[in-house]
């Protein structure tokens, strides 16, 4: 009878199940910052990843291109862990309410996990 070892193939799986978990959360909160209205770039800039709970703080951030938010979700986004998206502008849920910025791309999330998980086969 032939032995198999299946730790090699079942480490890469996990690691594919995570990187398609942090790929799945960037892709929403990312598509959630560039589907912002932007005026001054205020509330763009004001998006932000917490881990465990969310940030109870408006920022100064200014961010009219959403790079630099992205780069910064990026940097705080972890998979296997309760990632949270806050803006804490007083207008984000006037415009959440007028744009559905969020409500928009959580329509989309299908498509997002299925790009995610194809990825990281």
């Amino acid at each position: 009878m032939a032995r198999v070892d299946i730790s090699q193939w079942a480490k890469k799986a996990e690691l594919s199940l995570e990187e398609a978990a942090r790929g799945i959360t960037l892709k929403l909160f990312s598509s959630v910052i560039m589907d912002t209205r932007v005026d001054t770039g205020r509330m763009r800039g004001n998006w932000q990843a917490s881990i465990g709970s969310p940030r109870a703080n408006e920022t100064d951030s200014k961010d009219p291109a959403g790079q630099s938010t992205v780069q910064q979700m990026s940097a705080t986004v972890r998979s296997g862990t309760l990632n949270i998206m806050t803006n804490n502008v007083p207008y984000a849920p006037y415009w959440e309410q007028h744009d559905g910025m969020i409500a928009k791309n959580m329509a989309r999330i299908n498509r997002i996990v299925r790009e995610e998980v194809a990825k990281a086969k």
